[in-house]
């Protein structure tokens, strides 16, 4: 057998742990019972001396075979706005570089066409990849795909579609936008939550509220406008 390690340290190949995870992750089953899961495959693999596809099959049918616990919070709609609200609110944090660009002309801040359908398309791709997360991310070619369309609709709609629909103050966007993103780390931080994945054999540790790869995905588009606002200062 050709395996590699997983995270447990063990023999299962990463390709089929990865796609078994995030068929269990968007089945909404905790970080606890999946941690579970991949033990139990892991174990049947190393005393069968098969492979998790020869003795499960696909990772994403073996996961829909399973009756593992979820969390039926997650599917309510409250849930869903509570974790949608940060990233929403964020978005307008984009107002924040062409606010800078208006205040040094000397003129109000145009919200165009391509602005409004650019954040329109944002919210429906975003609608998508949440309803169908699983199949985006464990078929990678149909998730580039996705991402690629997402990214050149919204850039052409920015572009081609300049007609004016109406001015704000530059100061009000900037202000506006500025707040929106504080407004959207604050709340990232207080709604985020930790699930990991932790092997069932080792003793649990201390848990922190936050991970740094949590504080990274938190920050990182702060960071992307503050660095595009600075540029814009500077030009």
């Amino acid at each position: 057998m050709n395996l590699k390690d997983n995270q447990f340290g063990a023999i299962l190949p990463k390709r089929w742990v990865d796609d078994f995870t995030i068929a269990l992750r968007a089945r909404e089953v905790p970080g606890a019972a999946i941690g579970d899961a991949i033990k139990s495959v892991e174990d049947y693999c190393a005393q069968s001396g098969e492979t998790p596809k020869e003795a499960f099959g696909a990772p994403g049918d073996y996961a829909a075979a399973l009756e593992l616990p979820t969390d039926p919070t997650v599917d309510s709609l409250k849930h869903t706005v509570i974790a949608a609200a940060p990233a929403a609110i964020g978005l307008l944090g984009l107002a924040v570089p062409p606010s800078i660009d208006s205040m040094q002309a000397g003129r109000p801040l145009t919200i165009t066409v391509g602005v409004a359908v650019s954040a329109a398309l944002i919210a429906v791709f975003a609608v998508v990849l949440w309803r169908w997360l699983e199949p985006l991310l464990t078929r990678r070619w149909l998730g580039m795909v996705v991402i690629t369309v997402a990214f050149m609709a919204t850039a052409f709609a920015a572009i081609l579609l300049q007609q004016r629909l109406f001015d704000i103050p530059a100061m009000v966007g900037l202000v506006g936008g500025t707040i929106a993103l504080v407004v959207s780390v604050v709340t990232s931080f207080l709604t985020w939550r930790e699930d990991p994945i932790v092997d069932p054999s080792v003793p649990a540790g201390p848990r922190r509220r936050v991970s740094g790869a949590g504080v990274a995905a938190i920050v990182v588009f702060p960071v992307v406008v503050a660095i595009m606002a600075l540029v814009a200062w500077l030009t």
